[in-house]
This record gives C-alpha cells, sequence and structure tokens, in this order.
C-alpha cells in the first residue's frame, strides 16, 4: 500500500474546511487561514478556469501538488455544476494514503458527492507512477495522477489552459520553483494560458519574467497580501 506521508495533525482552517499537516515540510497542505477559499481564489479564479467552466469551455489543467485534494475537487465542482469537460494532469511526488484523504471531510464543502467517492474508490492502493481517475462520465471530469518528481516528468507542449502552482514553498521545497521547472511549465501551456500560484516571492517573479512569462500581483487570500498570476507571453 501507499506509505502515509508523516502527518503532524488535522488542521481545521479559517473558513471551516480541513487541512492537513506535514511533519517533513513542516507545513500544511492548504492554507490554515481558510483552505477551500484559497483554493478558489488563487487558483480556480485567478487562473480564470472558474470563468470558461462556467462559460461552457473545456478545460485542460496542470496542477504541480495534488496534496490533499482540495484544489483539484474545488475544479472539479464547478466543472460539474457547469456541465463541462475536464482534464486535469497532478503531478505529485509524496501521495497521501486514502485514509488521509478521507480525514479532510472534502465532502462537507463540495456540492457533488460522487466526485469525492469516485476519487476515494479509484485512490491506488499500491505503488504506482501514473493512474487515470475518472470522477464524472457526464460531463468528463477525468484526474490524471502521475507520482513523479516535477523535475524530471515529461509534459506536452502548448497542451494546459492553465497551471497551478501549489507544492510546499521555496524554503522547504525548492525543485519545483526552479528556473528549468519554470521554463518547462511555460512551454507546457497554450498561449496566452496563465499559472497560478499562492508565492509572491521577488525571485520568482523574476524568473518567471526571465522565461517567458508576463506576471501580474493579485489580491491574496486571507492571510495573503499578495499572489501572482503569470500569463505565457506567445
Amino acid at each position: 500500500m501507499i506509505a502515509e506521508p508523516p502527518i503532524t495533525s488535522i488542521v481545521t482552517t479559517g473558513d471551516g474546511s480541513l487541512t492537513l499537516r506535514s511533519t517533513r515540510y513542516g507545513e500544511t497542505y492548504r492554507s490554515d487561514r481558510g483552505a477551500v477559499g484559497e483554493a478558489r481564489q488563487v487558483f480556480l479564479e485567478a487562473s480564470g478556469i472558474g470563468a470558461r467552466l462556467q462559460a461552457g469551455l473545456a478545460c485542460r489543467v496542470l496542477e504541480i501538488g495534488f496534496g490533499v485534494g482540495t484544489t483539484a475537487l474545488v475544479t472539479a465542482d464547478v466543472a460539474c455544476s457547469a456541465g463541462t469537460a475536464l482534464e486535469l494532469v497532478s503531478i505529485e511526488n509524496d501521495p497521501v494514503s486514502v485514509s488521509q484523504l478521507g480525514e479532510c471531510q472534502h465532502g462537507g464543502w463540495i456540492e457533488h458527492s460522487p466526485l469525492l467517492e469516485n476519487l476515494i474508490q479509484q485512490w491506488p492502493t499500491e505503488p504506482v507512477s501514473r493512474v487515470m481517475l475518472k470522477l464524472s462520465e457526464s460531463p468528463a471530469i477525468q484526474v490524471e495522477l502521475r507520482f513523479e518528481d516535477v523535475c524530471h516528468v515529461a509534459l506536452p507542449t502548448d497542451h494546459f489552459d492553465a497551471v497551478y502552482l501549489d507544492g510546499f514553498s521555496h524554503a522547504c521545497n525548492p525543485e519545483p520553483w526552479s528556473v528549468p521547472v519554470l521554463a518547462r511549465l511555460r512551454d507546457a501551456l497554450v498561449p496566452g494560458g496563465s499559472l497560478v500560484t499562492y508565492s509572491s516571492r521577488g525571485q520568482l517573479q523574476r524568473d518567471l519574467r526571465g522565461v517567458g512569462f508576463d506576471v501580474e500581483r493579485l489580491i491574496g487570500p486571507a492571510g495573503k497580501r499578495e499572489t501572482l498570476r503569470a500569463r505565457r507571453a506567445g
């Protein structure tokens, strides 16, 4: 079975939703000021994916850091409500177990509970490098989980409408924030596609511009002054 990453506790966040704290990284998987609120504002809304789904435009999203599934489920929930197809590819090098997913009680805040049921039923219990999860037949909502190191994973070019850059912070997990990875994420986006992240580090802004993004700072959710949206510049 997939080994459980060391978790110290379940955390009730500021908006009442739950997340987990990792002892390996010393951080929570989502903001303790509001896990669901952060997922919606920083990723779903800032990327434009929420608006696209509600307009009936099928979307392809690349997520760096599946974590405990909060952002993926927020996105899938909107797709399901809108009746719009969604393809989400999520890179996770340190997956939680199915029991840890259940501890987050995502069913308390998503509208379409079968999404969570299907996620849990299809979650792998043995080590695998890749698995395709079908969260909904109609609309077609699928999540491809790739349990790989983002530094080495093969990515298509000109493919995704948005990238959710959502690894643990640079201080404890620098690899997803490195220049070579940022350059590959840019190439994976369609022209005009957006990369969004909770981090607003000055060095990250400079690195994003250096690999060909137009970068803007956005007002952050509770507990964060700013976040970033970076658009692929052609």
